[in-house]
């Protein structure tokens, strides 16, 4: 159900909207709604090669006073870009986890795109976030959603039954291709 939800609001962004340079954009060409900002959630287990996988994104609206985070619940990203060893997928839940409830403790305190740079270069462990972005924002909800989805959602995990017939596609047929003799 969530699932439809999700794909709803993806579906009526892309129908309204495209990314262009950072920036939202109408369809029409024009911004449209409030200023906001967005900063992409990322895990990079080395800083010095900069590799990074997107595991979430940040909405700011100074506007309208908001100030929110979505994480993906799952790691599978992280696992195809780095490997599955790689990482211990409770300690980055529980990074992903611990940066959203900071985020949302202090919301308060953030009220200039300022605050958020500044937020966003004291990041300190594997996840990391990039500086904030310029965006219009009409409805900060749907549009943080809409962001998941267009730069974080893991389509692949989100679709089983197409990964299923890839890997079905991939795997030798047991028939064969050679004539038939009579």
């Amino acid at each position: 159900m969530a699932a439809e939800a999700i794909q709803t609001i993806y579906t009526q962004f892309s129908n309204q909207y495209r990314i262009q340079g950072g920036l939202v954009i109408d369809r029409s060409g024009e911004m449209a709604g409030l200023r906001g900002y967005y900063s992409i959630i990322q895990y990079c287990p080395d800083a010095a090669r900069a590799e990074v996988a997107n595991v979430g994104v940040v909405l700011f609206c100074p506007e309208c006073k908001f100030l929110d985070a979505r994480v993906s619940e799952r790691n599978d990203r992280i696992a195809r870009f780095f490997g599955r060893r790689s990482f211990d997928p409770e300690q980055v839940n529980n990074a992903k986890q611990a940066l959203v409830n900071r985020l949302r403790v202090e919301r308060d305190y953030f009220l200039t795109p300022e605050d958020l740079t500044h937020f966003a270069q004291t990041r300190a462990n594997e996840i990391v976030l990039t500086l904030p972005r310029p965006m219009q924002v009409e409805d900060p909800v749907s549009d943080l959603n809409a962001l998941f989805l267009e730069l974080v959602n893991d389509r692949q995990a989100q679709t089983p039954s197409l990964r299923k017939l890839e890997e079905i596609k991939a795997k030798p047929s047991k028939l064969s291709l050679k004539p038939v003799r009579k």
